[in-house]
């Protein structure tokens, strides 16, 4: 929502960092009240960018390093006189202008101190973080010893510490005494008040995801494919479209997660568990009649995400996207809620708690974007803060990808990207030139990834937009764009090589340029895919005798895209062999098996390795 007030303020600094005029661009900044704060600002030089006001400012006093010295040199004793001000009549709202008005000053970092320990004596620990956070940013030796144990015991009450980080503030302090509302603290004695908040964590209630095995390449043998289970449950309403023809439709909407006892393997109206031991079928959890359109939010698929012990997961409905909370052991559905009109991304957990982004109604043509904290046992919203807003189309789908890391989430949907801080405050949003079938010829072969946070950088595509992109994860500005029309879209990000599907094959993107590091045409390339910083797999469908095919699994270096092997999986041929997705769990390899692309019943297969391949130059 745009701010006029803070429009005519960015104008008034732009003209004056323009014009070089820094003192007077200071006394612009320092001139912002409450009402200037809040809203979005268009990018004065970029028409597709709007920007909060703390972003316009942290990217001004980067743009122009004299400003931010200038501020420093001249304006910090006035911005202590103020803070101190502001405490003396415990003017908390001021206190918070003043963090925007003295940016990048010991003046701006006292007042994050103050607010952030206000917010914890309030419990709001991920606040208290916040500022913490953003006091430490630039900020000399001295503030960083006295924040960086302020840092932890946010983190330690808000149930986010771990063991390893509170080893290594050991092993980085020298010592210091912590100072605690008056109290002196030795390192042993604050290590020992850390140490048991991270036991409380992982014995208390507290939210933590069990994370998946870290990416990695299939390693070069030969294989067989065992058949270990059947994926048969409700494949949503109306498969087969014709208009959906392309690759593997349903493979593309499978989603795995694991824990160390089962794999859970959801295609968007069931989910079904399997043993990681044997493959086995533990359990299966379907919606029954309320299952929506088997092609509704096509290609997203709707990741499982496993708690020690709870299993939250997105499904789509007749009525639309709803979150769903199933027991681990037995699939049991303990609750499932659709707060306003739909949940558009898959739930994260984000410092502890249970957080996805919703859609709710606004005006009678538009759509509120709004960050949502839901009640874990109950599926009960907490809290909902608005982002942002759309106009509303005939048929308009809205699903979203949505990445958390630390205390900055990055969402896109419907040709923007968005970022937005841990308390729900707009960043930065960014408008994509945006295609819509029927315009958009490929409409139907997309692929839905999430946008990948890299060294600072944002890299996302999105369906609808025949690019990849790459923002500044600070400020939302283009590093560089790389137009593909038979973008399909995003498969990872691994080392300086971002992997990108397309309707001919795979590209290989160097991330510091996007200029392009290879390229390969693939034919019939299945779902089956995966790779890490060195090598990526993936199958292809081969022609067998009687027409009927079976999968090739080829290896190639990530870096240049040269071919290190190739192999043919031994299994029965099919009529239309379909392979994936790809995964590991139970330090096994796995894939779904089925027939042809209208067909949405699917197999699980154990990946059985035969032998080693020998290297290419031996042969």
């Amino acid at each position: 929502m745009l701010n006029k007030e803070a429009y005519n303020i960015r104008a008034e600094l732009q003209s004056a960092l323009t014009g070089q005029t820094y003192e007077d661009a200071c006394r612009i900044v320092m001139s912002i009240t409450g009402n200037d704060g809040p809203g979005m600002l268009p990018d004065p030089e970029d028409r597709q960018l709007y920007v909060s006001m703390p972003t316009a400012i942290a990217t001004a006093r980067k743009s122009y390093p004299d400003f931010a010295r200038t501020m420093v040199d001249q304006f910090e004793p006035l911005g202590r006189i103020r803070v101190q001000a502001a405490l003396n009549r415990k003017d908390f709202a001021s206190l918070q202008i003043a963090t925007l008005q003295f940016m990048g000053t010991d003046a701006s970092r006292q007042a994050h101190v103050v607010l952030g320990e206000v917010a914890l004596s309030l419990g709001q620990f991920d606040v208290a973080q916040q500022h913490f956070q953003d006091a430490a940013h630039d900020a000399g030796l001295r503030w960083k010893e006295i924040l960086e144990p302020r840092m932890l015991l946010a983190q330690g009450l808000g149930g986010n510490l771990t063991a390893p980080q509170v080893a290594a503030w050991v092993a980085s302090t020298p010592g210091r005494p912590v100072e605690r509302n008056g109290t002196a603290l030795s390192t042993g004695e604050f290590q020992g008040m850390l140490n048991d908040l991270v036991n409380r964590s992982t014995t208390g209630s507290t939210l933590y995801e069990i994370p998946n095995p870290p990416a990695i390449a299939l390693p070069q043998f030969t294989y067989k494919l065992e058949p270990r289970a059947q994926f048969d449950g409700h494949p949503g309403n109306n498969p087969g479209r014709g208009e959906y023809r392309f690759g593997d439709p349903f493979g593309r909407q499978f989603a795995m997660a694991s824990d160390e006892l089962r794999i859970y393997v959801s295609n968007r109206f069931q989910v079904n568990a399997y043993s990681t031991s044997d493959g086995k079928q533990i359990w299966a959890q379907g919606i029954g009649s309320e299952q929506g359109e088997a092609y509704g939010l096509p290609f997203a698929p709707m990741k499982p995400l496993v708690t020690k012990d709870r299993l939250f997961v997105r499904r789509l409905t007749k009525a639309g996207a709803e979150l769903a909370c199933l027991k681990p052991d037995d699939g049991q559905v303990l609750w499932h809620q659709r707060p306003f009109q739909s949940v558009v991304t898959d739930p994260v957990i984000w410092n502890g708690r249970l957080f996805a982004v919703t859609l709710a109604k606004a005006e009678e043509d538009q759509v509120q974007v709004e960050a949502t904290w839901f009640d874990a046992a109950s599926g009960n919203v907490l809290m909902s803060r608005p982002l942002y807003r759309f106009r509303e189309g005939i048929d308009r789908q809205f699903s979203g990808q949505l990445t958390v890391q630390d205390r900055v989430a990055v969402c896109t949907i419907a040709g923007t990207t968005a970022s937005f801080d841990s308390r729900g405050e707009m960043r930065w949003l960014r408008r994509h030139p945006f295609l819509q079938k029927p315009v958009d010829e490929l409409a139907e072969d997309a692929r839905a990834a999430a946008p990948v946070i890299h060294s600072g950088r944002v890299i996302t595509t999105q369906g609808g937009v025949r690019a990849v992109c790459c923002l500044d994860l600070d400020s939302g500005e283009v590093l560089w764009e790389k137009p593909i029309f038979p973008l399909r879209g995003l498969l990872g990000v691994a080392g300086n090589r971002a992997l990108v599907d397309t309707v001919a094959g795979l590209i290989a993107l160097d991330t510091a340029t996007g200029e392009v590091a290879w390229q390969r045409s693939v034919d019939f390339r299945l779902e089956a895919i995966a790779w890490d910083p060195q090598t990526v797999t993936f199958a292809q469908r081969q022609t067998a005798t009687n027409n009927r095919s079976k999968p090739v699994l080829v290896w190639l270096d990530l870096q240049t895209g040269e071919e290190q092997c190739e192999s043919l999986i031994e299994v029965a041929d099919r009529e239309e062999f379909q392979l994936g997705p790809l995964f590991t769990a139970g330090g096994r390899w796995w894939s779904l098996v089925g027939q042809t692309w209208k067909d949405p019943k699917r197999e699980l297969h154990e990946f059985i390795p035969l032998a080693a391949i020998p290297p290419k130059s031996s042969k």
